[in-house]
């Protein structure tokens, strides 16, 4: 199919199939909010043709859920409203956007997140930036997926297209899937059913929050 023919996923139809991937970009402030800076780079790209444009990695939570500093969030609905107008600004160019939704586990720094400890599927640390790490309770895992569905319900009240889910990079989604990583003895480790729990309850709870047809 041609580069500039339109398709659609959900019930979103994308002008081509021109795709700004996800990168970090470090222009937001440390609430999260969308700068008018974050927001003119965005729009410079959409401005350029891409159909679609996914922001950087973008928070569901505070505290452990840091991954960068100036880092978007989307973990308070005060930030909605900067969400909202960045969106504008895209859909302003005749594109889309989506938001990565992000958990950095293991893989930040205590100097980023205030805790005393990282969090992980299990208590190993990182190899490229060894910090104290401790495995998520249980509880705390539940905490975590409602996080992510309240954060991808933000997006839509901002006018966002869809939510995309990071699950690569070594951050916390992986660190689950991965048995090198994931040493549980609960329903969340074990076995490829259970270490693939998290991330389906992830989406799980994203879907029942942003309903059908949103990507």
């Amino acid at each position: 199919m041609p580069l500039n023919d339109p398709c659609t996923v959900g019930s979103i139809q994308f002008p081509n199939r021109l795709v700004m991937t996800a990168m970090g970009v470090g222009l937001g402030e440390h609430a999260g909010k969308a700068t008018d800076d974050f927001i003119a780079f965005y729009a410079r790209r959409a401005q350029g043709g891409c159909g679609l444009v996914i922001t950087e990695i973008t928070r569901v939570c505070e505290g452990h859920g840091i991954g960068e500093y100036d880092q978007l969030s989307l973990s308070c609905d005060e930030n909605v409203p900067s969400f909202a107008k960045m969106t504008d600004a895209i859909h302003a160019c005749g594109s889309k956007i989506f938001v990565q939704l992000q958990h950095p586990g293991r893989e930040t720094y205590l100097a980023l997140t205030g805790t005393p400890e990282l969090v992980s599927s299990s208590p190993i640390p990182s190899v490229a930036s060894p910090q104290p790490t401790r495995a998520l309770t249980v509880p705390e895992i539940h905490e975590l997926v409602e996080q992510f569905g309240d954060a991808a319900m933000r997006a839509k009240k901002a006018g966002i297209d869809g939510v995309e889910i990071h699950g690569a990079h070594g951050y916390l989604v992986q660190q689950f899937l991965s048995a090198n990583d994931n040493k549980r003895d609960d329903e969340y480790g074990g076995s490829l059913e259970n270490r693939c729990r998290l991330a389906k309850e992830i989406f799980t709870a994203i879907r029942a929050n942003v309903g059908p047809g949103f990507p």
